[in-house]
Parts: C-alpha cells; structure tokens; sequence
C-alpha cells in the first residue's frame, strides 16, 4: 500500500474494562484508513470484572500475518501492563531498535530504568479523573497521546472514534474528540520525542475490510447462503451467533439459542433434513458433548458444518486462551466409522472463505464439515482485501477476492434434491416404486436427497443401519455395501476436491535445509519464520494445508521427500497433525515441535528451533520452546 517499507508493533496493556481492546480496535481501523496493512492481536482476561488485558497491534505497508514476536511501543494502562511486558522490555539492550514504554504514571513508577528503553510517563487517570471527568475516557485520552507521539494521522483516528460512537450521540462524539486532544496537548506541552519511530504519510485507501475472526466465520456462512444456525454459549465462539443474526434474519433465514450444545446440533440436523443450510458452531468441551450427534450426522448423511472455535483444555481448561488441540476429536470423535471433512483457518481471511468452502464440502458430499478456528483467531482481526459475492446469469454466487490458498474464485455449491422428472429411467425408485435414498450403487457415494413431503420421494432417516429405501437393515451384504457407499464419499473429495486446499505451498529446493507443515493460526506465524530464515541464506519450503482431514498421503510425501527434514509446529501437546501423518502417510521422521501454554508461538521460537534443528543434524522426535530457550514457556 505505501511506498516506504513500514512495520510498527503497538502493544496497549491494563486492565479489562478500562478500553484496552478498543483502543486497539481504533488503532487497527486508523492504520486501514490510513492506507495500511493491520493485525490486531487480542488477548481477554478469564474474570468476569477486571484481570489483565492486552491489544497488540501490528501496522504494516505490507501484508502481515502475525503480531511478530515482540512490540515496538508499549502503552500501560497499569503497572501491572509493565510487569507483564518486562521479559521483553530487559531484551531491549539485546537488539538494535530501542523500546518505547509509554505508561500511566499515576499508577505506575519505574524502579529502574532500562538499557534501550525510552519512557514517556503520562498521568492518563489523573488526566481522565480530573481533567475529563470520566475515567472511561482514559483509553480516548491514550490514543492522542499516541498519535501525537508518533504521527498516526489525527483524522484518521477522529474519524473511526465518530464512526464508533456517532450511535450514541453528537456528546458522546464530542467528549471523545475532547480526550483525544487532551492526550496530544499533553505531550506537546510536556514531553520531549526521543524515539525513531512514526507513521509514514497516509496513503490512498485501498478496498478492504477489519474483520474479526468468528465475524468472518458468519459473513462466509451467509455467503455460502446458510439457513438455519443453532448454538448454546461457549468461549469464544458465541459471537459467531452475534455476528450472523442480523443477516440471517434479513435473508428469512432462523437462529436458535439451544438448551445445550447437544440440542444445538439436533435441531441443525432436524433444520438440514428439512432441506436448509444449517450449521452450529461451538467450542472443544460442545464438540465433546456433540458426539452422539456428530455419529448421526455420519450414518443419515445429513449435510452440517460444525464450526470449532478451539480453546485450551482439557475440561472446561482456559476458556479464554488459544490452543490447537481439537484435531484429534474433529478427526476421529463420534462412535463407528464414517467420513467427514476437516478444515481448518490459517487468518481471518481464510475463514471467511473456508466458512463457504464448508458449506459447499457438506452439501455435495451430504457430511459433517468442522471448519476449525481457534480462539486467539475468533477475535483477532485483520485488514483484508475485501471479498466480492457476486450471482450470474445462471444464478449461480460466486465469490470471489484475493483467496490466500490460492484459488481463484468459490461457486457456492448446494445440494443435489431428488427430481422426478430428471430420474425417468427410475435409477433412485425400486421396482415398487419406492424412493432408495441410500442406493449403494453409485460411484461417487452421492445420491440426491429429498426435502419432506415431496410424495416422489419418501422415505424415513434413523440412526439404524438400513437398505436403500431406508428400512432397518443389519445383514452382513448390506452392512458392507453400506459403508462402502458412505465412504467412496472421501475417495471423491480427495479426487475431485482436495487439491485445492493444498495449494498454499512453496519450494525453494529439492533439497532443502528445511520444510515446514503447519496448520491453523500457527501456519500464519510459521510464514514469517519461514521468510526470516530464508533472508539469512536457508532453504525452506514450506506448506500450510487447508484440508486436514481426509489426508491425500501422496501430496504430503512428495512435499516431504524435498527437505533434508520436516518440522510441524502447532499448538497442542501430542503434535496432533504430525501423529496423524504418522498413522496416514509414510511419513514417520517429522519433528514435532509444539507450545501448550495458552499463548500462540511467536516467529522467533520456529526460526530459533529451525536453525538449531538444522545445526544439530534433527531429523525426528518431540521438542518445545524450551529445548531451544532452557526456559519454561519459551521466548514469550
């Protein structure tokens, strides 16, 4: 977007309830009006009142894909934000570009005074206390202290504080724009600016969007033309049901708040067999109790996309930190045998186009569909470019836009309904005339559903194994057959389908220093690894699919047999991808490498473990941040 290489890390830290993350929203929306790339990392406490909070904004000329492995600038809202940060502050002495700490001095005194650490107290309560009147402007009061520091365009902040708060009134407006002024005359009239960094010039505006992750979750399902959406309250995925509402309700579409999450997925299953799009979305302790259900799914072979927004466990574990450890029980949860499909979100982007990808995966191939986010991805938000739904001539939606997996446009797939007038040769009627929804028959494992009540096509659904006209059944011939139909499904998804979610791949050498498979919010850090040992003379290629379950075995073998060895990092203690590449593909000498902290790698963490894998010959095993740090949660 702009034309001088820019990349600035702002981390705002205090307590909850005092506009941490909105602070860092508004920071987000001005770098984007401003002409900038942005990524918003954030980070809620667990208590319902007060705990620590922190937004951590990157603002970039170019796309970026994580929050880097540190900040540039620090603003405490408390001393309690320096004592979180102070790891990073003492590493300042370690690196070339000093650290700014900008802190409420009302609150807070530094002990000491650190190597390459350039302070700037503010009394930002005592300014919104005495001054303003109202202490929740201290958070208004912080931006102008921002923006007057390091140049971030005034208008642009103004104008996304009027965008927030014009619902509220021409005072509201106005008492915002009062603290901000307040925090910029405070620093002209007492500080004195002693650090390199500022904001370039705005640029011109670019067509993009600020979205937050589960907020692209329910605009991608919308586009997919989803119906129906069913969900109990869970961190962090109630507010994909937020999110959706106001749309679905627009388009005659329903939204349930079920009992339980076991309810919420019945009723999108009673909402598909009644011909809707439907779906649910939860968290890990909903994907447990969904099992049952998640089983019958499989064996009527009811279209459902189940949204996994992952969070730490086991149990209900840290509901408010990020994890990765759901893949085992999205891949292999629910009793007997029976196919489903895995997706699983590298970015906020990705999950507004994977939401439509899930969409059309279950209404083709009539599966259970989890589309796998997490939390720490669920309400980071991002700066896109902005995606386009377009309908054709034929009625066909197209959406399209700059697809980060590398397709380039998604035709919105609905399911095959059963028509009478398209069968005259009675394929899908038995010789009584009866409709044979499960017929065995078929090479691809589809056959067309029927919406109830259709008098050319009844037929009843059960949890029972059946023939194809849908009577209880259990003979050994028919079993086999059966099971057989319901998975030539997966044979056709990985034929005709899975190549596109493996495009997101890059090749330096047949034989390079190192190849990297990640997956979900990890993949995004990973890239950036990945660019950093490439600039100190590496080779590293690199893969990040998007389709986690089925495996295509051969893709991810020719991949690896073009590096000297694979490294898979992600966020769960057992290395759950890697293992599953164990048991699926030849592949048995990966390296795990994985964090389980509740907090998210940081680039510095792959690119350390990569070189010391690299120098010390590693060819397989199980590793942490604290093989390469000696400590125990690692760099962060």
């Amino acid at each position: 977007m702009a034309n001088e290489r820019f990349d600035l890390v702002i981390k705002v830290g205090g307590e909850g309830g005092e506009g941490v993350i909105t602070a860092g929203d508004f920071l987000t929306e001005t770098a984007a009006r401003a002409g900038y790339w942005a990524v918003n990392y954030k980070s809620y406490p667990a208590e319902i009142k007060g705990g620590y909070a922190q937004s951590t904004v990157r603002v970039s000329s170019e796309r970026v894909y994580s929050t880097g492995d540190s900040f540039d600038i620090l603003c405490a809202f408390n001393g309690e934000a320096v004592e979180k940060n102070m790891v990073f502050l003492k590493r300042a002495k370690e690196e070339s570009k000093p650290k700014v700490l900008v802190y409420d001095s009302t609150d807070y005194q530094p002990v000491e005074e650190l190597e390459n650490v350039i302070y700037y107290p503010v009394p930002l309560s005592e300014l919104a206390k005495d001054v303003m009147k109202a202490y929740i402007t201290k958070n208004i009061i912080a931006l102008g202290v921002l923006s007057e520091l390091f140049e971030i365009p005034e208008k642009s902040i103004k104008d996304a504080i009027k965008a927030k708060f014009m619902r509220k009134g021409e005072r509201i407006v106005e008492m915002n724009y009062k603290a901000f002024d307040l925090g910029r005359q405070y620093v002209r009239e007492n500080l004195k600016k002693v650090d390199p960094y500022k904001f370039p010039a705005p640029q011109e505006p670019q067509d993009v969007v600020i979205m937050e992750g589960n907020q692209a979750v329910a605009k991608g399902s919308i586009a997919a033309g989803v119906q129906f959406y069913a969900a109990y309250p869970i961190t962090p995925a109630t507010t994909v049901g937020n999110y959706i509402v106001n749309d679905l309700i627009k388009r005659g579409g329903w939204l349930y708040q079920a009992e339980d999450e076991i309810s919420s997925l019945g009723m999108a299953l009673g909402a598909s067999f009644a011909g809707k799009k439907a779906m649910t979305a939860t968290s890990g302790p909903g994907i447990s109790l969904m099992s049952e259900f998640i089983s019958y799914a499989g064996i009527t072979e009811l279209p459902i996309v189940i949204v996994d927004v992952q969070r730490g466990g086991p149990g209900t574990g840290m509901p408010t930190k990020h994890e990765q450890a759901d893949l085992f029980i999205c891949a292999f949860g629910g009793h007997g045998d029976f196919p489903r499909a895995i997706l699983a979100a590298t970015t906020v982007e990705d999950n507004f186009y994977l939401a439509v990808e899930a969409f059309n995966l279950a209404e083709k191939y009539q599966i259970p569909v989890f589309l796998m986010t997490d939390g720490a991805l669920a309400i980071r938000s991002e700066v896109f470019p902005t995606p386009k739904v377009e309908q054709r001539e034929d009625g066909k939606i197209i959406v399209r836009g700059q697809i980060p997996y590398g397709v380039e446009e998604i035709e919105v797939v609905n399911r095959w309904i059963y028509n009478p007038e398209e069968d005259k040769e009675g394929r899908f009627k038995s010789p009584t005339g009866r409709f044979l929804r499960y017929k065995t028959d078929t090479p691809d494992g589809i056959t067309p559903m029927a919406i109830p009540g259709d008098p050319n096509a009844i037929h009843a659904i059960t949890g029972l194994e059946r023939t194809e006209n849908t009577d209880p059944r259990f003979t050994p011939e028919i079993r086999v057959k059966q099971m057989n139909k319901r998975f030539r499904k997966l044979q056709t998804l990985l034929r005709e389908d899975a190549a596109r979610y493996y495009k997101d791949m890059r090749i330096d050498s047949d034989n390079a220093d190192v190849a990297i498979i990640s997956w979900g919010l990890t993949a995004s850090i990973a890239r950036e690894a990945a660019k950093r040992l490439r600039e100190q003379g590496y080779t590293v290629n690199e893969f990040y699919p998007r389709l986690l379950w089925p495996i295509k075995a051969e893709v991810f073998e020719e991949f690896a047999s073009k590096a000297k060895r694979v490294i898979v990092p992600e966020t769960n203690y057992h290395g759950q991808l890697a293992f599953i590449l164990r048991a699926t593909t030849n592949l048995k000498d990966l390296i795990s490498y994985v964090a389980y902290r509740g907090e998210a790698f940081i680039p510095k963490e792959i690119e350390d473990f990569a070189k010391m894998a690299i120098e010390k010959d590693i060819k397989k095993g199980w590793f942490t941040p604290s093989d390469v740090y000696g400590t125990v949660v690692g760099a962060i």
